[in-house]
């Protein structure tokens, strides 16, 4: 970046953050109360003990690539959808982004292998998105310091390395001192790496996360490895009570599997797969939207995180229609309000076959499926216009009412109503359908268009917390 005189880059400085707030004055208020926190069944809640379901967005470098102007339109245009959380790198090395914000200032003065001094005048800004997150109704998974690809140029693993573990747990003493109270952050230690693979890594990464659980020792920690890794994978830590799954289209409904069911498993969530318009591997609308419903069906309980290449990695089409307003972003909004719509936190995947038992495929084309714990509701995912067999004694009551659900365009079509006796084959019209089974006489209205359920209903005598 050329160099910049310091008090137009204040001035400028001064007057973007003026108009954000002033923009911020319209903005509407979300109905959530922080902070959030992880409740005994594995999902998150909220203050007053509201599920908070996590449909997540990748907007990792927002830090440096957009103003304060930017930022609030970018996170009403989130919220406006239906997304519920972002992913944000605190300190950007990934060119051609960083590490210099928008208006020039950068996180250490003393340079990229010296933290022990941070700029005030960075780290304002960096206050800014997570305070405007906040106000959205959106958590902030933030990555103190994002390692990069391969320990490679995308990342401070490098810088990290020719520090000491001193100085990195006095770094991350510091940040969590400075956003312990903010109730929307989620640390993202590590970053699109295998920390095992390089010497040093994973000893900084610890000392970054332990000295963030040092200043705030309930702070929820998870961490972010490479491809075909979960979090445990390379972060076995105390410091860990968040677990992830980072995979692709042919593989994610076996990572999600095995997540599940390993032997020291967490709670856990679908932090990265393919992302739209990934010009290398470009997914199927099918695997974009699958990615989020297997990882909800799949026992992600946490929820997921979608990616769209257009914001994430090309800085001249974020806020395009390609970007913000792609299919693949209004489907994750119109995935959101299906999961409203229905008691989303109960629900149990079907591993065992036992709710669909034939016609479930696999990679790609596998079709996840998931029954509440009470049996009130029964979601199929068909990413393919092909059969199920349904055991339909899975579904509460005498009589299902099954409903055809499209994440296009958030509409429901009644599919009929069947007794919950013996085996049914349902298929859809067409590919990427919901199937939607409730139990009749729960009455529920069509699915994705009314939040029905706020939080769950303590048992009598017992205060929901």
């Amino acid at each position: 970046m050329a160099p910049r005189n310091r008090r137009f880059r204040t001035a400028t400085r001064t007057i973007l953050f003026a108009a954000a707030l002033c923009a911020l004055a319209s903005a509407h208020a979300a109905d959530v109360q922080w902070p959030v926190h992880l409740n005994a069944k594995g999902y998150l809640e909220d203050a007053a003990g509201k599920p908070f379901p996590l449909i997540g967005d990748a907007g990792w470098v927002m830090s440096t690539r957009m103003n304060p102007t930017e930022v609030t339109t970018y996170l009403d245009n989130r919220q406006q959808k239906g997304f519920t959380a972002t992913n944000l790198m605190a300190t950007v090395v990934y060119p051609p982004e960083g590490p210099e914000d928008y208006a020039g200032e950068v996180p250490f003065p003393k340079g990229v292998q010296d933290w022990s001094e941070r700029n005030e005048a960075y780290w304002s800004f960096i206050d800014y998105i997570i305070t405007q997150a906040k106000n959205r109704g959106i958590l902030v998974f933030v990555a103190p310091a994002y390692l990069g690809y391969q320990c490679g140029e995308e990342g401070w693993c490098v810088d990290m390395i020719a520090q000491t573990n001193a100085a990195m747990t006095d770094y991350g003493t510091w940040i969590a001192n400075r956003y312990k109270s903010y109730g929307n952050v989620i640390w993202l230690n590590g970053g699109d790496c295998n920390c095992n693979d390089y010497a040093g890594a994973c000893a900084r990464v610890d000392a970054v996360a332990n000295g963030i659980r040092a200043a705030d020792p309930a702070a929820l920690q998870t961490a972010h490895s490479g491809r075909q890794h979960s979090a445990l994978d390379d972060y076995n830590k105390p410091w860990l009570n968040i677990n992830t799954t980072y995979s692709e289209c042919t593989s994610y409904a076996t990572r999600l599997r095995n997540d599940y069911q390993r032997a020291n498993a967490l709670p856990f969530v679908y932090i990265e797969g393919r992302y739209e318009f990934d010009q290398n591997e470009p997914p199927t609308a099918a695997c974009i939207d699958g990615q989020m419903l297997s990882a909800f069906f799949g026992g992600a309980l946490l929820g997921h995180v979608y990616g769209n290449d257009n914001v994430f990695d090309k800085k001249s089409t974020w806020q395009t229609n390609v970007g913000m307003n792609s299919p693949g972003a209004t489907a994750m909004g119109n995935i959101s309000r299906l999961l409203k719509s229905r008691k989303w936190y109960e629900l149990v995947p079907d591993y065992g076959n036992v709710v669909v038992t034939s016609g479930k495929g696999s990679g790609e084309n596998y079709q996840a499926a998931a029954r509440g714990s009470s049996g009130e509701t029964v979601m199929i995912w068909y990413p393919q216009a092909t059969t199920a067999t349904v055991n339909m004694t899975q579904v509460a009551g005498t009589q299902a009412r099954a409903w055809w659900w499209d994440p296009e365009s958030n509409t429901a079509s009644s599919a009929g109503t069947f007794d919950t006796t013996g085996s049914k084959s349902f298929q859809p019209s067409r590919a990427r359908m919901v199937l939607v089974l409730d139990n009749a006489a729960a009455n529920l209205p069509a699915p994705g268009q009314t939040a029905t359920v706020l939080r769950p209903k303590a048992p009598t005598g017992v205060q929901a917390h």
